[in-house]
């Protein structure tokens, strides 16, 4: 039995509905060193133990954690996490993704926090709270939080309290009644000064999708060139100087015509994961982090019907195969990017093989990650060397900044639809320049992760 298994074992009672064992039958000295994650991030091995602060999962860069607080609340935390991490609302529902699951574990920290000032020990005391000191509990709460100027935290309160409830750790009606008495207002405040994000006008997407197209096709006319001065660079690897990997994995294996072919191509190549990555999400409606699930072999091709396999952790020990309807110029797209890991994945096995005692740490349990992980957006497509990454989040420096690749002006008929819309704004983000500053014809469009 895997560790995690065994955790959910030890702390949820799980017979359709999910109920956390009480704390006074837990064995806390056995759960503590249970390994409930055990493998390599980009460049660390990591392990996680029940006892951990701080939890880190497979596949996701952020972690939960559980600072500053102990006793019996953090222990219904890890259970709560446990619980939504491999069952979801019920035996056998969906499991929630990290994100939520984290956001849910932090306002419920911030909760137990606050509750730690009235000498409230557990999330199930609030049980036996008279009406009057839990009203006494919320409003405080509220005036502490600001939520005039921060409503959205009283969303992020009822949302996460919601599973104190699901999962039968509070069954006191006046909570939760009380709960939605003083913080649905500020909820309905949120909504009032919500912002909505521009849509992307018609003839602007389509000069985008051209855009991709057009630098898909460019990169099959080189792919193969590529592949063959890359796969002599993988070659030379085993016949290189142990002493030339010391610091560094970049390979020097081309005399002075190929390295000057080879910096022609790598534009083509470097960029062909940006403008793969926008025709994914373009074409099959994925969101982000779907797409950044996706493996070097979710191209499938049935008959001349296209489609992206991805697979869908449920637990740690459990995935299910879903396949995204797509087009051919995506499965081209997909297809390039697959042929141009499996140079890097190949390089990486023969840098382990011949040089793996020489490499510095880091470097090799990058490597390794690189081997086992195998996502189709996770190899960083160096022009001489080798390395791979984990990408959780789209960050303004990062591969996938669409604005990075893309400066298209809008014409009066764009801005006539925006306004149609109702989401004519430049930015809806408050620290940007043009926060919801209007565009004007010959403003440049600002692509955003909406």
């Amino acid at each position: 039995m895997s560790g995690i298994a065994k955790a959910v074992e030890e702390c949820l009672i799980i017979s359709g509905y999910i109920r956390l064992k009480p704390y006074e039958k837990i064995d806390c000295k056995s759960l503590a060193p249970l390994i409930l994650w055990d493998y390599i991030r980009s460049n660390q091995h990591q392990e996680t133990l029940f006892d951990d602060n701080s939890w880190y999962s497979q596949g996701n860069k952020l972690s939960i954690t559980f600072n500053d607080i102990d006793g019996e609340f953090k222990y219904q935390l890890k259970a709560m996490t446990l619980g939504m991490y491999t069952q979801g609302s019920a035996e056998g529902m969906e499991p929630l993704s990290w994100v939520t699951i984290r956001r849910n574990i932090a306002t419920l920290k911030r909760l137990a926090k606050w509750l730690k000032r009235y000498n409230i020990n557990s999330f199930s005391d609030i049980n036996n709270l008279p009406e009057l000191k839990l009203r006494n509990i919320i409003v405080e709460l509220i005036q502490a939080s600001n939520l005039q100027k921060h409503p959205s935290f009283a969303q992020s309160l009822l949302s996460a309290i919601y599973w104190l409830k699901l999962y039968g750790i509070v069954e006191s009606n006046s909570f939760f009644e009380l709960m939605n008495e003083y913080f649905i207002p500020f909820t309905l405040l949120k909504s009032e000064r919500r912002n909505k994000h521009s849509i992307i006008p018609v003839q602007i997407m389509k000069q985008v999708l051209k855009n991709c197209e057009k630098h898909i096709e460019a990169a099959e006319g080189v792919i193969d060139d590529w592949c063959v001065l890359q796969n002599k660079l993988n070659a030379a690897i085993p016949n290189l100087p142990a002493s030339e990997f010391k610091k560094t994995t970049y390979i020097d294996g081309l005399n002075k015509e190929e390295n000057t072919e080879l910096d022609g191509y790598y534009l083509l190549i470097k960029n062909l994961r940006c403008y793969t990555f926008v025709l994914v999400l373009s074409y099959t409606g994925m969101r982000y982090s779907e797409a950044m699930a996706l493996t070097d072999d979710s191209a499938i091709d049935k008959n001349g019907k296209y489609y992206l396999k991805s697979l869908l952790s449920k637990t740690t020990d459990d995935t299910q195969s879903l396949e995204w309807i797509t087009n051919e110029i995506v499965y081209r797209a997909v297809t390039l990017m697959e042929r141009v890991n499996q140079v890097y994945r190949e390089r990486a096995v023969f840098l382990l093989q011949h040089h793996g005692e020489v490499l510095p740490f880091k470097r090799k349990l990058n490597l390794e990650y690189g081997l086992e992980q195998r996502t189709l957006f996770g190899v960083s497509p160096h022009k001489k060397s080798c390395e791979f990454s984990i990408h959780t989040k789209a960050t303004r420096n990062g591969f996938n900044n669409i604005n990075k690749m893309f400066s298209i002006a809008l014409t009066e008929e764009d801005i006539d639809e925006l306004n149609r819309m109702g989401c004519n704004y430049q930015s809806v983000n408050s620290k940007h320049k043009y926060f919801k500053q209007p565009y004007k014809k010959g403003d440049y469009f600002n692509f955003t992760a909406h």
